[in-house]
């Protein structure tokens, strides 16, 4: 006679599959941490890159524009946008950018220039720096600095 072939799992074999599934589990958690706070600091990189580019393109714009207006930018009051006018706020509306249509929510100013705008010389009319932070991330940030009389614009990244 043959024996009957046994079919399924036994409860001992069912145990062990969920314990080692339990610690794959266990040891992708911290990844998925570590993983999130790499996704927050690449929002607050592209905010940065973004408005540095905006900056510069404000800066040639006001240089080699042959109508002798310039712009200036301007961040709002809830700190999550900036906005583009032409020669000053009551002026008609170049550009708005927000951080949460860009796919960076929680990315604010922490500190910002009252004013960004340019002499037609390509000199920043204003000087200093401004600063982009998560609401999600302690100690890192993103520092823009606009040099007085060059106009340059230079990002760097705090981690501390």
């Amino acid at each position: 006679m043959t024996a009957e072939r046994q079919r399924g799992f036994v409860l001992l074999e069912a145990a062990l599959a969920a314990a080692c599934l339990l610690c794959i589990c266990a040891a992708a958690v911290p990844a998925a941490t570590g993983l999130q706070q790499y996704h927050y600091k690449a929002q607050v990189r592209l905010a940065a890159d973004i408005l540095a580019a905006d900056i510069r393109q404000l800066q040639q714009e006001t240089m080699f524009s042959s109508v002798k207006v310039g712009k200036t930018l301007y961040v709002s009051s809830d700190k999550q946008s900036y906005s583009i006018y032409l020669s000053g706020k009551n002026s008609p509306l170049c550009k708005k950018v927000t951080f949460v249509e860009l796919g960076c929510t929680d990315v604010y100013f922490s500190q910002q220039l009252q004013s960004i705008s340019f002499y037609f010389n390509g000199s920043s009319k204003s000087s200093g720096s401004i600063v982009l932070k998560h609401k999600q991330l302690k100690g890192f940030y993103c520092k823009l600095s606009l040099q007085p009389v060059t106009g340059r614009v230079t990002v760097t990244e705090y981690d501390g």
